[in-house]
């Protein structure tokens, strides 16, 4: 039986947010979850197992599209954090009615057309929509010239602030931490830069997980191809961060692994 009303729950989709690689954590029932939502067949199991938070690293290597039954959850989700997959399709206009919703995590995804007005939930603390070549809109809501309104607000968005860049292409935001999706890298306006793909461990099929997923463009490619063709595991605590890779493009060091599917 499918259910999606009258569940007064918290869904918590973990995720801890770190400016530089992004380090992300996810527990076993969130996947189990997010993965019952994204394929739209919810169980009592499912809601059931929300409730256990057995921490995991790695990403949900999620597909399909976004389900508009998440709006049945507007009072109850806290925070939504899905990053890393092939979610494709559009950001429904209906996250704009969240009222409790403190993270949303939707990047290094397929996602296009227009994105919601985020900044009209007055609790969003942190969104993160980097690496979806194709979305376009404003978060200037959440602006005050380059500064925040808020300044516990954390927003990272594919918009003009990093070089070589066509702004029709991209996200309007003055204030933001921008990111190229080209080439994944991040600024901010005090000249900062970092790049922006995961390497706090590898997908299911072995590769940077920023770099699986079925939307990769030409631009992305050569960058990869050229940057980052290899990944050698420079971990110094394999108890507590079994893989932290670090790009080469030397691919016949020792312990070298291809990057992507190439």
């Amino acid at each position: 039986m499918i259910l999606f009303l009258n569940i007064y729950i918290y869904i918590y989709i973990n995720a801890l947010w770190f400016v530089n690689g992004f380090d992300r954590f996810y527990s076993d029932s969130s996947s189990l979850l997010c993965n019952a939502l994204f394929s739209h067949h919810i169980t009592s199991h499912h809601i059931f197992a929300v409730f256990y938070r057995l921490t995991t690293t790695g990403w949900n290597n999620l597909s399909g599209t976004i389900p508009h039954e998440l709006s049945d959850f507007t009072d109850s989700i806290v925070e939504l954090n899905i990053g890393g997959g092939s979610i494709s399709g559009t950001i429904p206009s209906s996250f704009e009615k969240f009222t409790k919703i403190e993270s949303i995590g939707l990047n290094d995804h397929c996602l296009s057309g227009s994105i919601p007005e985020f900044s009209q939930i007055p609790t969003l603390k942190v969104l993160s929509i980097i690496n979806n070549a194709e979305l376009t809109g404003s978060l200037n809501g959440f602006c005050n010239g380059v500064d925040y309104k808020n300044s516990a607000t954390f927003v990272f968005g594919d918009c003009d602030g990093c070089s070589g860049r066509d702004d029709s292409l991209f996200i309007e935001c003055d204030c933001c931490d921008c990111c190229n999706h080209d080439n994944f890298v991040c600024c901010d306006n005090e000249g900062n830069s970092w790049p922006s793909y995961f390497t706090y461990g590898l997908s299911a099929n072995g590769f940077v997980p920023s770099f699986d997923k079925q939307c990769l463009s030409k631009e992305n490619e050569e960058f990869i191809q050229e940057e980052c063709p290899c990944v050698v595991n420079i971990s110094t605590d394999l108890e507590d961060q079994p893989f932290l890779g670090e790009c080469t493009t030397n691919c016949t060091a020792e312990g070298a692994i291809p990057s992507y599917n190439y």
